[in-house]
């Protein structure tokens, strides 16, 4: 029986337009919640009931894990909503005869700050590491430029296509991969002149003797770009620059969002730009801006001088 629900629920995703990874995450913890159903001796889904999800609920807060420690309270809420999701499933399929879904609640999730940003003068400190003289070494410089102008994923940046980018209207089109969702989202002058240099030469150049292909950033040998390739690239030029800070591609989306919050950007434009479904989430950048006021009146207010001097 498990198994083909699981089989129906698998297709449910796939119908909702859900990722593949998205449908693999939520499968293997529907999987978790089916072998604690069946530890429970519920041999049949249909008799799911409000007092079995509470003693779902109470297992997942003391299940401890391989690393024979609890869980995260992120992980918890990974499996909560995919069990969720299971449920409304199996109502609207009328495996359930009502809606389960609200009786496993999500729990509070401790509110963190973005772990690592750059300023300014060190993404530009990074950018002058390039040697924009040879072909690698502008197309470096086109990818941290388009990475840092536009905030995009670094997924999303090795899927672009050339018919993706229009740098005479200054945007760009991005896949997100959530269910083959698309957005638009702006890249600045400075990045599309880069862009524009680079399709126009660079990129020819390394197509030489070979089709043409539809994706933006290539390799040496002209093919498409991977993502370990684009991480090579951020850790090699943060070296070379001596940013002591562990730089990776989503160091650039933080950084993008963060200065323009300092810079009083309104936070539902961020969100946009950074694609993000709920404004919560985008808030954690604004977050990170206050924490900046913060060791600036205690540095600068004469009030908290004085007290530091005590």
């Amino acid at each position: 029986m498990n198994k083909k629900i699981i089989k129906e629920f698998e297709e449910y995703l796939k119908l909702n337009n859900r990722a593949e990874k998205t449908i693999y995450d939520r499968l293997s913890c529907v999987k978790y919640f089916l072998l604690f159903l069946r530890d429970m001796n519920i041999k049949n889904v249909t008799d799911i009931t409000s007092s079995v999800l509470k003693d779902y609920r109470r297992y997942l807060h003391k299940y401890i894990n391989r690393k024979g420690k609890e869980d995260s309270p992120k992980t918890i809420n990974t499996r909560v909503q995919a069990v969720r999701l299971f449920l409304r499933f199996l109502y609207e399929q009328g495996y359930l005869c009502s809606d389960l879904s609200d009786k496993v609640p999500y729990i509070k999730e401790p509110k963190k700050l973005p772990q690592i940003t750059l300023n300014n003068k060190e993404i530009k400190k990074i950018l002058k590491t390039c040697d924009t003289s040879t072909l690698m070494g502008y197309r470096d410089r086109v990818i941290l430029e388009v990475l840092y102008s536009s905030a995009i994923r670094r997924n999303e940046l090795i899927n672009l296509k050339t018919e993706d980018i229009d740098t005479e209207g200054g945007y760009l089109r991005v896949n997100e991969g959530k269910g083959n969702k698309d957005r638009v989202t702006p890249l600045g002058k400075i990045a599309c002149k880069y862009v524009y240099n680079y399709v126009t030469g660079i990129r020819r150049l390394l197509l030489l003797n070979k089709e043409d292909s539809q994706w933006l950033f290539l390799t040496k040998n002209g093919n498409k770009m991977g993502e370990t390739a684009v991480r090579d690239i951020i850790i090699k030029t943060s070296k070379k620059a001596k940013i002591e800070k562990s730089v990776t591609t989503h160091t650039y989306r933080r950084s993008c969002a963060t200065e323009m919050i300092k810079n009083n950007a309104n936070i539902m434009h961020v969100k946009d730009i950074l694609g993000h479904e709920n404004v919560s989430t985008t808030q954690i950048y604004a977050r990170l801006t206050i924490n900046d006021l913060k060791k600036a009146h205690k540095k600068y207010h004469p009030r908290e001088r004085e007290y530091l001097r005590r």
